[in-house]
């Protein structure tokens, strides 16, 4: 089961089963090859390429953070047999920063690497696991190492200990500025000022407002909606039927812009299947009234993902399912996604009812409780 946020306690487990490999950082560089982590060959002064011998916690917690999804997942399986680890391999990653493939390693190449520089890194990551605040000294220290910028920090102490620490980068400086929040700083004490502030302003842990910082910073097309609905309805009065093979279906293929702010993309002709499934008929009340539209004189109802399709990135299978897609008539729709909490609370558990074995026969692992957990505030239009 996930709610996208499962990797945290399995990440909290990792990072410190880490600290006892800092006298056996060749051994750390092994568990990453042998789970099938690419980008462990170092280079000597000549550009010769030679075996990656020393590592920091950071550097390898951000090399499992730059695969896909799936090959993600793969490696983690990996680790957690190599680390003797005893939480379940997460499947939900939302709210974790992706690192960048060609960026991942915190310290530079061995031709140009101090013999204190990775030390530094670990005396750093060792400060963030101690509970106690990050002293300057250890602080300073780390960022001195060629190639450890701002956001790439604060990112690898957020992966390391995600309940105490933001990130502060891109994706959530226009988040601080909304919480009147500084998004610069240069000493320990101003970043994790900054994490303190996040966690007092807003009654969410900290990895669930990375999440919701990164959402509310992608890109948006106008009228997404509005136009997502239209072609559902006009290819759901038309013959044409999506057929589901069984078990889960592959996540859909990612695009910069599209019909959802996710970057994932829903398929009309997905949601018309189950708007015909539905014989255009709200679910959560067939007598809902409803007008006639103007696509072939058929009752208007609307598409809507009853698993929030912004949550996308925490399930390795699609969740643009027929099982996933209910009919609703235009006010259930909006009460879904602006309506009162207990509103909301009493509709959806109505609805999971029906599709609960639906959605496990898809792959899609929920319970009742964490699926109104993703509606507890309005939920945006393209996200649904």
């Amino acid at each position: 089961m996930t709610n996208g946020f499962d990797w945290v306690p399995f990440y909290d487990e990792m990072a410190r089963a880490l600290l006892a490999y800092r006298n056996r950082q060749s051994e750390l560089v092994k568990v990453l090859k042998e789970s099938g982590v690419r980008g462990l060959i170092d280079q000597d002064p000549k550009g010769k390429a030679v075996e990656l011998t020393e590592i920091d916690p950071f550097t390898f917690l951000a090399l499992l953070n730059k695969q896909s999804h799936r090959e993600r997942t793969r490696a983690l399986m990996g680790v957690k047999a190599r680390l003797g680890l005893s939480n379940a391999v997460p499947e939900g990653f939302l709210g974790i920063p992706k690192a960048d493939p060609r960026q991942s390693w915190l310290f530079p190449y061995r031709y140009e690497r101090r013999a204190d520089d990775v030390p530094k890194l670990w005396d750093l990551f060792e400060g963030v696991l101690s509970g106690k605040r990050i002293s300057e000294e250890v602080f300073a220290a780390a960022r001195t190492v060629k190639y450890v910028g701002e956001a790439k920090l604060t990112q690898a102490i957020f992966r390391a200990a995600p309940t105490r620490f933001f990130p502060v980068d891109g994706q959530t400086v226009s988040y601080l500025a909304g919480l009147q929040l500084q998004s610069r700083f240069s000493t320990a004490k101003e970043f994790q000022d900054i994490c303190e502030g996040v966690a007092k302003q807003v009654a969410k842990p900290l990895y669930e407002q990375s999440y919701d910082a990164w959402l509310a910073n992608q890109p948006k097309k106008p009228n997404a909606e509005a136009e997502y609905q239209k072609k559902v309805l006009a290819a759901a009065v038309s013959a044409k039927v999506v057929t589901e093979n069984d078990g889960g279906v592959p996540v859909p293929k990612v695009k910069k812009t599209g019909l959802t702010s996710g970057g994932f993309q829903r398929n009309p002709n997905v949601a018309a299947s189950a708007l015909r499934l539905a014989d255009f008929k709200c679910e959560i009340d067939a007598r809902h009234q409803t007008f006639i539209s103007n696509a072939k004189g058929m009752p208007y109802v609307e598409a809507h993902h009853l698993i929030p399709f912004g949550n996308q990135g925490g399930f390795p299978f699609s969740l643009d399912v027929t099982a996933n897609i209910v009919a609703l008539c235009p006010n259930c729709h909006r009460l879904l996604h602006h309506g009162r909490k207990a509103d909301k609370a009493r509709e959806l558990a109505t609805l999971f009812s029906r599709r609960k074995t639906r959605l496990q026969e898809k792959q899609l692992k929920i319970n009742e409780s964490d699926l109104i957990k993703m509606y507890r505030g309005d939920l945006l239009e393209e996200d649904a």
